[in-house]
Order: structure tokens, then sequence, then C-alpha cells
């Protein structure tokens, strides 16, 4: 369990639970392992300076029994660009969601690309300088914006 404040880098490894109570959090990257839970408790704001980066078959949004909290209440904000020259196609991605996701907020990465890989299913609102979208995925508009 985090509670809002600053960090550095956030490492979650496989099969990992994690719950933010709510809040503003700030984090220098994001590095999720497969399997991980992202439970949100609370309306939450999250600010990361450089990359996220999760694996296949991870949870990010509402932890389950709370009620009322939505895609509206959970905010991330990637501020990172692509790779070392910021390119649309450079490695790593400003943010990646990997196959399988499950995920639940509304994302903003303003200076790269946001990838949605293959079978994940997404609601919120996701707003990127570049945008790509795999295979199979199904997205919701619910906008926290």
């Amino acid at each position: 369990t985090l509670a809002a404040g600053n960090y550095g880098d956030l490492r979650a490894r496989s099969k990992a639970t994690i719950t933010f109570t709510g809040g503003v959090y700030t984090f220098k990257s994001w590095d999720v392992g497969e399997e991980v839970k992202l439970y949100f408790a609370a309306p939450t704001e999250i600010r990361i300076a450089e990359n996220l980066d999760t694996n296949a078959k991870t949870y990010l949004g509402p932890k389950p029994g709370v009620a009322g909290l939505t895609a509206k209440d959970i905010k991330i904000v990637v501020l990172g660009r692509n790779g070392r020259n910021g390119s649309p196609n450079a490695e790593p991605r400003a943010a990646k969601f990997g196959e399988r996701n499950n995920v639940i907020a509304n994302v903003y990465v303003p200076n790269g690309t946001l990838w949605l890989k293959e079978k994940t299913e997404a609601e919120g609102a996701f707003i990127a300088k570049w945008a790509v979208v795999g295979e199979e995925v199904e997205l919701k508009l619910v906008s926290g914006w």
C-alpha cells in the first residue's frame, strides 16, 4: 500500500499487488511485471517523469469493492519521450501497456507514444502525441479530462 508522495522508480515484479490510497503521486518511471494488480482506493493522479511499461495481464484500475470509483477518478500523466531522440518509433516508448492488460484510467502522454498492445481492454481517455493500438484492443471512452 502506498500513500501519496514523491517516489523514484516503481518496480513491481510479477503477481505483485500495489494499492494507491489516493492523492497525487510522482515517480521517475514505472516498470511493472506480468499479472500485477495496481489498485486505486480513492481518486488519484499519477505523474511519471520518464516512462511507463507494463507487462502482460496487468490490471490498473479501481480496487474491487470500492464503490463509485471510475476511470474519471484515476489520472496518469507520463511526461517522458520515446528513446533517446524522441522519434515516433524510438524505444522504449514513453508509455506501453502490455498484452491483455485491463486499464481503467485516463492516460495523457504529451511527449511520446502511448502503446496499447494486443487484446487489452481500456476504459477511460487516452491522449498522446502518438498512439499505437494493437489488434483486438477494446476502447471505451470515459473521460475525466
